[in-house]
């Protein structure tokens, strides 16, 4: 929301593919909540009803308007702009000042009434330190489990048992296994090769994201670089950052151009040749990394013995 400046809504659909509305609505219907409890949450303008309904429909609208304004953004009771609602009658009615400070004044109170009785002190309410602390927790969660690193292993093992039948393809292989890095949870993964030259690297295959914008970005100089792809290629060295942990290559080319949270760089070794790398990277950060290592490896591996075949490399 506020980077794009977008609604909430539209936010929440691009990011979740659904919005909270929706959750709301669909848990009133699974658990059999009274139509009254329905009709609010669907809110005013969605309701053709009584002027009763409609009444109902605009104070559960105003009051969520009100307690985003409050709560959300941190406005100033005096500086609220809400909405008006509906009366009984089924007319328009603005909320008056005094009205308004004494609603909101008796939901304060009966908020810390209530948490009080919780023992739970109203300020770890605010809004802030919530999110704070669901990052944190997110920031902890494990990303890669057991099940996705066995559909890494098994896609390696798929791809290694293709090498030795007749109608083998470069292209097919190298994108199936991209395709199961992406599946065992990274954003973007990227096989780039070395020009003949050896004098830059550029991604050839990727999925994930937007393909065409990665494979532009992914085109480095090797002789001038520092940072992981000379670790990398050049060393011929595993490479594996979550960057909220380790800061050492934020100003790298790479991190520059493509923006990772947690990024991993396998180089690609043939007769003790680099010849390119895998990456692959997420656009959260990622604390487990490291235990995608092995499974990274595998799919390393078999993609220097299809180059080691002898097929043509994808243009």
């Amino acid at each position: 929301m506020e980077e794009e400046h977008i609604h909430e809504r539209a936010a929440c659909l691009r990011v979740l593919d659904f919005s909270w509305d929706d959750v709301g609505l669909r848990v009133a219907t699974g658990w059999n909540m009274p139509p009254k409890v329905y009709l609010c949450l669907r809110g005013l303008g969605a309701l053709v009803g009584t002027p009763m309904d409609r009444c109902l429909a605009s104070i559960a609208d105003y009051a969520r308007a009100l307690t985003h304004a409050l709560y959300r953004d941190g406005a100033a009771l005096d500086g609220v702009e809400l909405p008006w609602i509906v009366d009984t009658l089924g007319r328009r009615a603005l909320v008056s000042a005094s009205d308004l400070r004494r609603a909101a004044g008796c939901a304060l109170s009966e908020t810390q009434e209530t948490f009080a009785a919780l023992g739970i002190p109203c300020n770890r309410l605010r809004l802030d330190l919530q999110a704070e602390r669901a990052r944190h927790i997110l920031a902890s969660l494990p990303v890669f489990d057991a099940a996705g690193l066995r559909t890494l292993d098994q896609a390696a093992e798929d791809a290694n048992r293709s090498l030795r039948q007749d109608g083998f393809e470069l292209t097919a292989v190298i994108s199936a296994l991209l395709d199961a890095v992406h599946r065992a949870g990274f954003d973007r993964a990227v096989f780039a090769l070395l020009n003949d030259e050896k004098t830059c690297i550029r991604g050839r295959l990727a999925t994930g994201g937007s393909v065409e914008n990665v494979l532009s970005r992914f085109d480095f100089p090797v002789g001038r670089l520092d940072g992981p792809i000379r670790a990398a290629v050049q060393n011929k060295s595993d490479v594996l950052i979550d960057c909220a942990r380790d800061g050492r290559y934020d100003r790298s080319a790479l991190v520059t151009a493509l923006e990772p949270a947690a990024f991993a760089l396998f180089p690609i070794v043939v007769e003790h040749r680099s010849v390119g790398c895998l990456y692959a990277d997420r656009q959260s950060g990622a604390p487990d990394l490291d235990s995608a290592r092995p499974s990274l490896s595998r799919v390393r591996d078999t993609m220097a013995a299809a180059i080691r075949r002898g097929a043509r490399v994808p243009a």
